[in-house]
């Protein structure tokens, strides 16, 4: 009887020793997940971490991101509260459309960093909008990113698009919204960015000769670039944009629904056709039938009172500059 109970006491101590005993720790790790909710221009990064019992007290979370595997690009940090062993994700945005994407998770718990492996996705194409054109142009920004340029079927009016890609639609100094009546006419004297003259300019002037300095911007600010109020991703075109419309595509003189212009014709088939709307220099509408005259978003940077446009006439198509305060044609662009 004795021997019973003792072993019985012996059982007993085993299982307290064993109640009291930590449980075991591992090793923290992290694991990078598949990319998700991908789109022209964002996505939502995902992982899962791990603490494996380890106890911590400051925890920082998120994903190494970027265009190139070799490098870890990008630092966002992780969304909401970060649970003992759980998925978190962080959303990533002013992505560009059809590019190729790495990241991977990265988590740091009290400063001894750990990472999961490296995976990719690839952004989607952006939709063209119905009033678009492509015309197989892709330009390159200065951070070395690429983005495919779209041109709208018409000119720009008051009131939005023109309906038929031969009307004229509205004439725009440069840099403001609304076009001028005849008895206002385009002029330095009505002429929203100066004080009546090109001398006295109050905006886009970097020279003190021309006017107030406040700024050296050589492009169009999204306010003052009348072809936004179309809403999307709508602007007018930069300078060098056209210059790729007039190097890349093919012009040909014609005429379509009785209206003289260029049908600009692309490798990959597609065309726009611009028509040969003039331009207004005061009260007079110059050149209508014969000159094509189209803004665009970029001024001279050597004179600020003059900007650059596109120019053409039955033989030659050009890039030209003129004074700002004149009213030509917009034909807008999207990304």
């Amino acid at each position: 009887m004795k021997r019973l109970i003792y072993l019985s006491l012996a059982a007993m101590m085993v299982l307290a020793v064993s109640c009291k005993k930590d449980p075991k720790v591992g090793t923290p790790s992290v694991k990078t997940l598949a990319a998700t909710e991908i789109g022209p221009e964002s996505a939502r990064l995902n992982a899962k971490i791990d603490f494996a019992g380890v106890s911590w007290s400051g925890v920082n979370y998120g994903f190494y991101w970027g265009t190139s595997e070799d490098q870890e690009g990008t630092y966002t940090q992780g969304e909401g509260y970060l649970t003992d062993s759980g998925p978190y994700s962080a959303v990533i945005t002013d992505l560009a459309p059809e590019t190729e994407y790495w990241f991977k998770a990265f988590i740091e718990i009290d400063d001894v960093p750990y990472s999961g492996e490296i995976l990719n996705f690839t952004t989607d194409a952006r939709a063209i909008p119905e009033e678009a054109v492509d015309l197989g142009i892709v330009m390159t920004r200065g951070d070395g990113t690429t983005y495919k340029l779209y041109w709208a079927k018409s000119n720009l009016s008051e009131d939005g698009l023109c309906s038929n890609p031969e009307d004229y639609g509205d004439y725009y100094a440069w840099g403001e919204t609304e076009p001028h009546d005849g008895k206002t006419g385009y002029k330095w004297a009505s002429y929203k960015w100066c004080e009546g003259s090109n001398t006295t300019l109050t905006k886009y002037n970097n020279d003190s000769s021309f006017g107030t300095v406040v700024d050296d911007k050589i492009v169009l600010e999204s306010d003052d670039d009348v072809a936004r109020k179309l809403g999307g991703k709508w602007r007018m075109p930069t300078d060098e944009e056209w210059t790729a419309l007039r190097t890349q595509c093919t012009w040909n003189q014609t005429t379509q629904n009785g209206k003289h212009g260029k049908l600009v014709t692309a490798s990959n088939g597609n065309s726009i056709f611009l028509p040969a709307a003039g331009g207004w220099d005061n009260a007079t509408l110059i050149g209508a039938g014969s000159n094509g005259l189209y803004w665009s978003s970029s001024r001279d940077t050597d004179y600020p009172f003059i900007a650059y446009y596109l120019f053409f006439n039955s033989g030659e198509v050009e890039r030209s500059s003129h004074n700002r305060c004149y009213g030509f044609s917009v034909r807008p662009v999207s990304e």
